[in-house]
């Protein structure tokens, strides 16, 4: 517990950080802010514009489809306020300070994951979760919420993965090539062609990460397959993180 709350103190010491910064962006951040609640809303729109002329969408009910593009837009914001920092991996390891950062009395994998949290999607999450609680109100939001948590871990592995690739390459190709193919998830998975539904079900797992834990709300979902999704997330975060410590014994210092 103590340790919790210690990596507490210094993620909340990085966020108070990076609020100051972005903060001081004036009338740039509202402008950008602004400009991310658009985009939401208009998307919204799409999808109850093309239930004006169809009954359903592969399947799907107005209803479920709007709760397939809010777990979209929630695990999406999550993820970018809480992983930024992976975006910002590829400058340490080219300018040197990342031998800094191995330094430090924390772990490196925390501060590569969690040293930039994007406050920008953190004001974005307010609203976010006052439409979510209305939406979810009448649905087994409790299988969601739990659905949602393994499904950051999710998100997670594919970050950790994206930070290996970056102590090999000085890229961070995986996670833009992962970010675009999950812009996709805004829509059931079911839409697309069957070779883009298997690149979303098991390269992107789009599936897991988003039609799994939107199911869970109007109970799709068994205990059995929750319990499979927990397990197999477990698995690739687990795996992520042995991959990501092997990688860091090939980092050469900027001395070297």
């Amino acid at each position: 517990m103590r340790l919790l709350y210690y990596y507490f103190v210094i993620w909340r010491f990085y966020l108070t950080r990076i609020m100051q910064v972005d903060l001081a962006a004036g009338w740039a951040g509202v402008l950008f802010l602004l400009a991310k609640l658009f985009r939401m809303a208009f998307f919204y729109l799409v999808i109850h514009q093309i239930f004006q002329s169809l009954d359903s969408l592969a399947g799907y009910d107005v209803q479920q489809a709007t709760v397939i593009y809010f777990t979209f837009l929630l695990l999406n914001t999550l993820s970018q306020f809480l992983f930024r920092g992976v975006y910002h991996f590829r400058g340490y390891i080219l300018a040197g300070e990342l031998d800094l950062l191995l330094l430090r009395p924390v772990n490196i994998l925390f501060q590569a994951m969690m040293m930039h949290p994007d406050v920008y999607d953190l004001i974005t999450l307010m609203p976010l979760l006052f439409w979510g609680r209305h939406l979810l109100a009448d649905l087994a939001w409790p299988n969601y919420l739990l659905m949602c948590l393994i499904a950051l871990l999710w998100l997670a592995a594919w970050h950790v993965f994206s930070l290996s690739w970056s102590l090999h390459t000085q890229s961070i190709s995986p996670i833009v090539v992962f970010r675009s193919l999950f812009k996709l998830a805004r829509y059931p998975v079911s839409v697309y062609p069957q070779f883009l539904q298997r690149l979303l079900t098991y390269v992107v797992p789009v599936w897991f990460i988003v039609m799994l834990p939107a199911r869970s709300a109007w109970g799709a979902v068994s205990l059995g397959q929750m319990l499979i999704n927990l397990l197999l997330a477990s698995m690739i975060f687990g795996l992520a993180v042995v991959l990501f410590f092997f990688s860091l014994r090939f980092y050469h210092s900027a001395s070297s």
